[in-house]
């Protein structure tokens, strides 16, 4: 590689670390070895010509943007924070249906979950308005300011420790899911990322 080549390379490196910008510096130093062992391997082929690399390779922030998702993927499957695993599946949610779906899952079992503990609680301070009202035609779970005349409450005092061991089961479920998920999107970024990913062998070639 010549000396105005190795600048080019330098250069890309150098926007690469500012649009790394917000990562940790070890990992950032990581990514630049990683791209810039992939650049100079494939550029010192003499089927690649540099530019061809650097074009196949992709902008640097587009790159960027690939590792700081998969920062974010990794650091929620080893979360149970909810923020940073909806953050996880809303980054996956707008790549496809698998996505969208995952995040339904989540935020429905993070909703009923919440709202089982909270009526719970409530039930303590309001045991007349909080509880599980079954009739002919009635069916009504949780809180209510006005119980249903036609409906008889059916758990009575066992609604609290019933509706708290059922939310934290169901919070614990949502938690464990989401990673599960979080886990298979990983492999399946992992996968694509290799097909598609730093310098795709055959976009070079229709490049040069």
């Amino acid at each position: 590689m010549s000396a105005l080549e190795d600048r080019d390379v330098q250069l890309y490196l150098e926007s690469l670390r500012n649009a790394l910008r917000g990562l940790p510096t070890d990992e950032q130093d990581d990514i630049l070895q990683e791209i810039g062992a992939h650049i100079r391997d494939r550029a010192e082929s003499s089927d690649f010509s540099l530019p061809a690399v650097l074009r196949a390779l992709g902008k640097p922030e587009e790159i960027a943007n690939q590792y700081r998702e998969g920062a974010i993927l990794d650091h929620a499957r080893a979360s149970i924070s909810p923020v940073r695993l909806l953050h996880a599946l809303w980054i996956f949610a707008r790549r496809g249906l698998w996505g969208v779906f995952a995040l339904l899952f989540a935020v429905f079992g993070y909703l009923a979950s919440t709202g089982l503990i909270i009526t719970a609680l409530v039930k303590l301070a309001f045991p007349a308005h909080v509880g599980l009202w079954l009739g002919a035609n009635h069916f009504l779970l949780g809180f209510t300011s006005s119980p249903p005349p036609y409906a008889t409450e059916k758990l009575g005092a066992w609604y609290t420790p019933v509706a708290g061991v059922t939310g934290f089961l169901l919070l614990s479920l949502t938690i464990l899911g989401s990673r599960s998920l979080l886990g298979h999107m990983h492999q399946w970024r992992n996968g694509t990322f290799r097909s598609e990913g730093p310098v795709p062998v055959s976009s070079i070639g229709n490049q040069q």
